[in-house]
């Protein structure tokens, strides 16, 4: 380890400081990560410690430029950073290290996706896994700061404190990456089930037929105005949580959260209707009251999402409906013998020519 005199010199760190001990041990961590301690005084003119640990406690220092990076896959600079682009990265500094050898690979992996698909698929797919994982990062952010750094500084600690804490959160970020390879290998087994399950003979490769549900929350938003942060927290999550586990004990897969709206698909109707009804009877107590809308039918199938008249009409309808109702399409009940439908009439829906016959059930 620097002698410290390195940094009193530089005013880093002072003896006689009530902090100087976690202000050594910040020092040293930095050192760990491979920065010297002439990297860590030049950066410490602009940035204070916390934020330069910041910069680096989730992975190793970048030692490549966008130039070298880029000659060692063999592609020149402006198609490297197309890939990023890609991957749904921000943007990365050309007149300085940019990228670790790992991170190289990784674009570069993206890059030979197109020696098997096309260049626009393999491009649009990468964009798909950029999000996701950009999504995930911030739920890794989230919790962090909502179960650590929130607490913390509520009890009075410290930003030194904070950083010890990011430093322990971040050796974390090994065991997180390695279940990401056998997660991603059980959800591709279950997308192959869905998919096989799902495809009829006489269609496109890109054609599900399946059943789709949106279910949302009523009075959401009014709730949202009168209540704190928090509050609305735990609802969220609450919500979330909910349809991700039923959604998944009964088959399906949950397609995205829109605020206070789920949608979601499945192989079989009597599966998603069972989705549907469970959300309801668990917040029909709340302050805020669910309904939904149910459709069966083709699919376009494309990055993960579904698209196509059936998705318009099954959110269309579920937007009629009024709370703790569920309203589905003639087709999609006659595929559910097990539950009592009412009929709800013929009704004009949003950007269709003629009216839909619908069905109603109340949860």
């Amino acid at each position: 380890m620097t002698n410290l005199s390195t940094y009193e010199a530089a005013g880093l760190y002072d003896p006689a400081d009530a902090d100087h001990e976690r202000a050594r041990e910040l020092l040293f961590r930095l050192e760990d990560f491979g920065l010297s301690p002439a990297e860590i005084v030049s950066a410490a003119k602009t940035l204070t410690l916390s934020d330069l640990a910041d910069s680096v406690d989730w992975g190793p220092v970048p030692e490549l430029t966008f130039e070298q990076a880029a000659s060692q896959i063999g592609i020149s600079v402006e198609e490297l950073d197309r890939v990023r682009r890609n991957a749904v990265l921000a943007p990365r500094p050309f007149d300085r290290p940019a990228f670790t050898v790992a991170e190289v690979a990784a674009l570069a992996g993206l890059q030979s996706g197109g020696e098997m698909f096309t260049v626009e698929e393999s491009n649009h797919f990468a964009r798909v896994l950029g999000s996701s994982l950009g999504r995930i990062a911030d739920a890794a952010v989230s919790l962090f700061l909502i179960d650590v750094e929130g607490p913390l500084l509520n009890a009075g600690g410290s930003s030194v404190d904070v950083v010890k804490e990011n430093f322990r959160a971040s050796g974390a970020l090994d065991v997180m990456a390695a279940t990401m390879d056998p997660l991603l290998r059980m959800h591709l087994q279950d997308a192959i089930r869905r998919s096989r399950e799902s495809r009829h003979p006489e269609d496109d490769a890109h054609i599900s037929r399946m059943a789709i549900g949106f279910v949302d929350l009523v009075g959401f938003t009014a709730f949202s105005e009168n209540v704190p942060v928090a509050e609305l927290g735990l609802l969220v999550r609450r919500f979330e949580d909910a349809a991700y586990d039923l959604v998944a004990d009964n088959g399906g897969r949950v397609v995205k959260l829109i605020g206070d709206e789920v949608m979601f698909v499945s192989v079989e109707p009597q599966a998603a209707i069972a989705i549907a009804m469970s959300l309801v009877e668990e917040f029909r107590e709340d302050h805020v009251t669910p309904r939904g809308g149910l459709a069966y039918g083709k699919l376009l199938a494309r990055g993960g999402d579904y698209y196509g008249r059936i998705v318009n009409l099954a959110s269309r309808i579920g937007d009629m409906a009024v709370p703790c109702e569920l309203l589905a399409t003639q087709r999609f009940s006659e595929r559910c013998p097990d539950y009592d439908f009412e009929p709800a009439g013929r009704r004009q829906v949003k950007g269709l020519d003629a009216p839909v016959s619908l069905v109603s059930i109340s949860c």
